[in-house]
């Protein structure tokens, strides 16, 4: 019998990736660009263009218009990654947009009257905080 090699591992994060690792290699996903039959399809071997190109520009997008709620954030950025998709049609896009209903108009806080202050911050002789008898510890 031919004893099995078994690996230990002390800390699950590298267990994490070494199967990550053995699961892309398995599925053929790990150097796709060195497929000698993918030749035609011109497979980069960085993600340069991604990060410099894509991602980059899309945080710039974010930076210089950080005064934007989330959800606007968000439409800013599905916008841009539509202008740079291969055939964009912006006419087609507004046109579908004005079609949509409006959404209700935020509800306007009413303030309550002022009326006499019920708690406050501040401190009153009333309160005994500085009428003391005694000698500390003693009565």
């Amino acid at each position: 019998m031919k004893p099995t090699q078994q690996w230990w591992y002390t800390h699950q994060r590298l267990r994490s990736g070494h199967q990550v690792l053995r699961r892309v290699l398995k599925q053929g996903h790990l150097f796709t660009f060195l497929d000698p039959t993918l030749d035609s399809l011109r497979v980069p071997a960085t993600t340069n263009n991604i990060e410099g190109a894509t991602n980059s520009q899309m945080r710039l997008l974010l930076l210089h218009h950080r005064g934007m709620p989330e959800s606007h954030q968000r439409r800013a950025v599905e916008w841009w990654l539509y202008m740079q998709s291969e055939h964009p049609d912006p006419a087609r896009v507004l046109a579908e947009h004005q079609h949509r209903p409006a959404t209700a108009p935020r509800p306007t806080r009413h303030e309550p009257e002022p009326g006499p202050v019920l708690y406050d911050t501040g401190l009153t002789a009333d309160e005994g905080l500085w009428v003391r008898k005694g000698w500390a510890g003693r009565s």
